[in-house]
């Protein structure tokens, strides 16, 4: 598992001026960003990254650590950057991108040019991270939670074996929440754009706001509207915004 390459998924384009680093959420994988990414693919390098347990990734077991997690993705990461870089990660993607993009700053002197944690309370309120379970909730809490926060489809609730894995990956993936609590909390060198919904019922508008507390340079914070997921109702506004606040660092 440590260092796999394995985590990236790239979708090339040579005239870009910039990669976009997209992490996925709790019981998610980049395939849920594939048609996100998309949007974007016409102006930048995108790199999807996946944790173990998925994708290409899918035989491979998932860490119960974050110390681990970092481990397994700083490095292969840090290999890829080839020009500035902006990251996006929702949710769970959230905090795994913020502690890569601290790990990249101390170890490989490699700084963002931008940040954009989504659907994610900052880092000095995840002992509160708003799910309603844990990872020792039954399996039937687990996929409440799912259904609750609007992160599956019903398509995708008649392939009952997907089901099984993702609530298990869910599960596994809390446990990185609650481990979240035992470390320091960085501050990063990069602008950083806090981005929310307000219908989201996990994530706390002033703990969204305190992700300024963890840059040193420029914040600012935007609320969308819809739930957790606002990120799939509202993917032409994601991708405009972002976009937008991206082109004042680079003629693309």
């Amino acid at each position: 598992m440590k260092n796999s390459y394995n985590c990236i998924t790239k979708i090339e384009n040579n005239e870009a001026k910039m990669q976009l680093f997209i992490f996925h959420h709790a019981g998610g994988s980049s395939a849920n960003y594939k048609n996100l990414a998309k949007k974007f693919s016409n102006l930048f390098e995108i790199i999807l990254v996946d944790l173990p347990g998925r994708g290409k990734r899918f035989q491979e077991l998932m860490p119960e650590t974050l110390n681990e997690i970092i481990e397994d993705l700083a490095y292969p990461i840090s290999q890829t950057i080839c020009k500035p870089f902006v990251f996006f990660g929702h949710s769970l993607g959230s905090h795994i991108s913020y502690r890569i993009l601290a790990e990249l700053e101390r170890e490989f002197y490699q700084s963002a040019s931008l940040f954009f944690p989504s659907g994610a309370n900052s880092p000095s309120y995840v002992a509160h991270h708003g799910f309603k379970s844990t990872s020792r909730s039954s399996f039937l809490e687990l996929l409440y939670d799912l259904i609750y926060l609007g992160g599956v489809s019903k398509e995708f609730m008649k392939d009952e074996v997907m089901v099984q894995h993702m609530v298990n990956l869910y599960r596994l993936d809390l446990k990185i929440f609650d481990d979240l609590k035992n470390y320091e909390i960085p501050i990063l060198s990069c602008p950083i754009i806090s981005l929310g919904s307000n219908k989201d019922n996990v994530v706390n508008p002033a703990a969204l706001y305190g992700w300024s507390s963890v840059t040193r340079s420029y914040f600012e914070s935007q609320i969308m509207d819809g739930n957790h997921f606002y990120i799939y109702d509202q993917e032409f506004e994601l991708v405009s915004f972002i976009k937008d606040r991206i082109s004042n660092l680079v003629i693309l």
